[in-house]
């Protein structure tokens, strides 16, 4: 058990959900947990038109740059070396992925859902 390694933050903007922070504990980095984390995202948020993201390069965030790309998501706008991605969660694969079958998901803040 590797405690709690992760916190992502989603914002509801109309017809799209908008990964405000997206928080990885380095101990669990690569390790395919994000993998498993967006996938359930995806698949929890799939009647939404649009999932979007942005990059923000910082000193401390280097190791995470095509981490969206890597999950499927399109790069749609770059600027100043601040990406923004989207996906459409209707045309994406959910996938099992029995490896993390013990990951729970906590859900916090006034409009759960």
């Amino acid at each position: 058990n590797d405690g709690l390694t992760s916190v992502i933050i989603l914002k509801k903007e109309q017809e799209k959900i908008v990964i405000d922070s997206f928080l990885m504990s380095c101990r669990v980095m690569g390790r395919k947990i994000e993998n498993a984390i967006i996938n359930e995202v995806l698949n929890k948020y799939n009647s939404y038109k649009t999932i979007n993201a942005s990059y923000i390069p910082t000193a401390k965030n280097k190791p995470v740059e095509k981490l969206y790309e890597q999950l499927g998501f399109s790069l749609i706008k770059e600027d100043g070396g601040i990406k923004e991605y989207s996906v459409c969660p209707q045309t994406y694969e959910y996938k099992e992925m029995p490896i993390f079958k013990n990951l729970s998901f906590c859900a916090g803040g006034k409009n759960e859902d």
